[in-house]
């Protein structure tokens, strides 16, 4: 009988089931932010590159007149 106890305990427990949905729904989350990093990734980096090219001007300019 104890055996046939834990053999119906076993296939009847649920709390395993809700580990492996969080996991399956954390897995699912970092595969989209992967993704829109990846898409906006391009396009950030051509932004960053154009604020420096106009920073560091500027920059050599205010310098420039401090001395």
């Amino acid at each position: 009988m104890k055996i046939y106890k834990k053999i119906r305990h076993f296939l009847t427990d649920k709390s395993g089931a809700t580990a492996i949905e969080y996991g399956l729904i954390a897995a699912l989350v970092t595969v989209a932010v992967i993704a829109g990093i990846t898409l906006v990734g391009g396009e950030n980096a051509r932004i960053y590159g154009e604020v420096g090219e106009n920073v560091i001007p500027v920059i050599d300019n205010a310098n420039n007149n401090i001395n």
